[in-house]
């Protein structure tokens, strides 16, 4: 027994010295180190690496995960074959305008939201050159759209009404319909959505009738919070154009939002049309607003747009002249301090910041070129 416990023990000890020579790597691995040395071009040459063991050391405990040899090989890149589609829905991104017009002879092959995304697409390549809506097949896509416009969703919805709006179609009894569908969506329309509704509905006093336009202007609190800079300037806009403006809708709502994130409005590119509205609105006296404001001006001074800064200074100036006794809050000054930015951009600053270094860096050459052909000529009428 003796003797066979040291045989194995002498096997261990001679194993754990030359190595597991006679165990082989996986058959997996060995045919992938096969394919690697069938091509020696696309992949490096191997490089090996043994994990070292100190026997030596009493800590060793057995039995030992000895790694076998193990092969590293570069692996490039891997080759992503170009995406396949996985629908058959017309992508009118990448078409021309002719394109879609043919597509749209064919109306009954396509889906709702293929004639809108078409539809809209088309007016964007139009810019104001034909009456698109008196094309035969638009027309009749238009018209198509129009019947299906109960059956579509929300978003399909807001983008039928702006193609009727870009389109120039201001039918009474077409937007009639366009008011009673909405009725139906107000409960559940999304706030992205309903600053979308407010602008289209309100636009244009014939779109919708007056009893439509306060109700409108009653939900506009629900959806407050989660509505852009943009369409907030947009629905107090049309709020104040229609005189549906309130105590609650003011003081409960639209103030507390430009006190807390009037900065929102700065970042928002929404500031020159607050601004402009509250001087109309004629709120000289409003002291717990206007403080608030000028100080929210000042501190984002730095962060204003670059093409909002001629904007925010000119109605500044406006309301100064408008209401001389917000010179208390020093509105002048932080006018003058737009206006220096805003004067900056117009000039070689502003044009200098747009061009890249290697553009610069061309500019100078071709200056010290001209300067040199001058020198030369000078010296040569000189002498």
């Amino acid at each position: 027994m003796q003797t066979l416990l040291k045989s194995y023990s002498q096997l261990w000890v001679n194993q754990i010295k030359y190595g597991f020579r006679h165990v082989s790597i996986r058959n997996r691995t060995n045919s992938r180190h096969r394919y690697y040395a069938t091509k020696p071009l696309q992949y490096q040459k191997f490089y090996e690496m043994k994990k070292k063991f100190d026997f030596k050391n009493d800590d060793l405990t057995f039995p030992i995960n000895i790694p076998l040899k193990q092969r590293y090989a570069y692996r490039p890149q891997r080759q992503f074959n170009k995406a396949t589609p996985q629908n058959d829905y017309l992508n009118t991104e990448v078409m021309s305008g002719n394109e879609i017009l043919l597509y749209f002879e064919q109306l009954d092959n396509l889906r709702i939201n293929e004639i809108l995304n078409g539809l809209e697409r088309l007016h964007k390549y139009n810019k104001g050159q034909f009456n698109l809506a008196e094309h035969p097949w638009v027309k009749a896509a238009l018209d198509k759209v129009f019947v299906e416009h109960h059956h579509i969703t929300k978003s399909q919805f807001i983008q039928l009404l702006n193609i009727y709006s870009n389109y120039g179609i201001e039918t009474p009894e077409v937007w009639a319909k366009f008011q009673e569908r909405m009725i139906k969506l107000l409960p559940n329309i999304p706030a992205r959505l309903f600053g979308e509704c407010v602008r289209l509905f309100m636009e244009k006093s014939e779109r919708s009738t007056d009893e439509f336009k306060k109700e409108l202007s009653l939900v506009i609190p629900v959806h407050l919070t989660k509505m852009s800079p943009q369409a907030i300037a947009k629905a107090f806009e049309m709020v104040y154009k229609y005189n549906l403006m309130t105590d609650y809708l003011f003081f409960d709502h639209l103030h507390f939002i430009l006190r807390k994130r009037f900065k929102w409005f700065l970042m928002g590119k929404a500031c020159p049309l607050m601004l402009r509205l509250l001087r109309e609105a004629n709120f000289e006296t409003c002291e717990f607003l206007w403080p608030e404001i000028y100080k929210q001006l000042e501190t984002e001074l730095d962060r204003i747009p670059n093409d909002q800064c001629a904007p925010i200074r000119n109605e500044l100036v406006k309301i100064g002249e408008a209401f001389p006794s917000h010179s208390q809050y020093n509105n002048i000054i932080i006018a003058k301090k737009i206006g220096a930015r805003a004067t900056w951009e117009a000039t070689l600053g502003g044009q200098a910041r747009k061009l890249s270094l290697v553009e610069i860096v061309k500019n100078d050459i071709l200056y010290y070129k001209e300067k040199q052909k001058l020198q030369r000529s000078q010296s040569q009428q000189s002498a």
